[in-house]
């Protein structure tokens, strides 16, 4: 068994999924109240940056990569952005992720299983619509990661992982992620694909989790059963669920205003269809403005948008360039 000191949780984000970064910081506060959570810098805007600095979150870019560099690269650089760091066991998260219900013990003995087992890290099946890493090659032309499976041609038919959530019990094991996502660099996904390889190369030292507990997301949603007092998937109870899918009709959103307080801003956000999911990232997201207001008003991230300041016809406030009858005055 580890302790809470043992654990962070690491995540990134860039001022598109700013908000849905806050939604996931509300949820594992609410969920995983003694882990604390930093936040990787994948390139916010000044205000943005200056939030997640505020509150003592903040993870810089380091030296040697650079704000423009694709999410999925700095996301594989973790060691980089966590060389100064006091040692834990970070516990990679994405921020389009929301914790379902209260699991710091399932955590912490996951950790300690990793450790006492000699074990590198854990992560959970992919549940998309490509299944074995073979047919990740065919669906998006992965040069690299084909390239890879030449030279071990049995890794093709291995099932595709997926690095929405990863638990990393080794420095050694952050700095391999590193290395081997720079051989994959030109691929769409070298960040996973590198994870895939190193687990597959060495599968002993691996644990795969179960998908329907650490990682509810694509197929998986249309398995969630939210009508009792608990959520259930497939007869297992979730810790996370991931608002990502290539199946129709799992998510709704994009770009829309949100405001508190007559302040408000155009913000993008997914949202599950499933009721009882979206119900909690709903709740999540208003304990986020309501617990950050202030801060959020004061670094100009939200703005006045009153319609007493604002015609209807105007340009909305909030700089989303809709006409303002149709973004924070739509209700007006």
């Amino acid at each position: 068994m580890s302790d809470e000191g043992s654990l962070k949780f690491i995540s990134g984000t860039n001022d598109k999924y700013f908000f849905m970064c806050g939604m996931l910081l509300a949820s594992l506060q609410t969920c995983f109240p003694g882990i604390p959570c930093r936040v990787m810098d994948f390139g916010l805007s000044e205000p943005r940056r200056k939030f997640f600095a505020e509150k003592q979150l903040l993870l810089d870019i380091p030296t040697g990569l650079s704000k423009t560099d694709h999410p999925y690269k700095l996301k594989s650089g973790m060691a980089s952005f966590l060389v100064d760091e006091p040692s834990s066991l970070p516990v990679w998260i994405d921020c389009d992720i929301v914790a379902v219900r209260p699991a710091s013990q399932l955590l912490l003995d996951l950790a300690g299983e990793l450790v006492a087992q000699n074990k590198v890290m854990a992560m959970s099946t992919d549940e998309g619509p490509n299944k074995t890493l073979e047919s990740v090659c065919n669906s998006y032309g992965e040069a690299k990661l084909r390239a890879a499976l030449a030279a071990d041609p049995s890794l093709g038919e291995r099932r595709c992982l997926n690095a929405g959530v990863v638990i990393f019990s080794s420095p050694e094991a952050l700095r391999n992620w590193q290395a081997v996502a720079a051989a994959q660099d030109g691929d769409m996904f070298p960040d996973q694909n590198a994870l895939n390889l190193m687990c597959y190369r060495d599968p002993a030292r691996v644990t795969v989790l179960d998908a329907r507990v650490w990682n509810v997301h694509a197929g998986l949603l249309k398995s969630v059963d939210a009508s009792g007092n608990d959520i259930v998937c497939d007869g297992k109870k979730p810790i996370f669920a991931h608002a990502t899918s290539a199946f129709p009709g799992d998510i709704m959103g994009g770009a829309m205003p949100i405001s508190a307080k007559d302040l408000g801003c155009e913000a993008f956000l997914r949202f599950f269809t499933n009721d009882r999911l979206r119900s909690l990232q709903e709740n999540y997201l208003a304990a986020f403005m309501r617990t950050n207001f202030e801060l959020l008003r004061d670094l100009g991230i939200l703005v006045n948008v009153s319609p007493a300041n604002t015609r209807r016809n105007d340009p909305c406030p909030c700089g989303s360039g809709k006409k303002f009858k149709h973004c924070h005055g739509i209700n007006a």
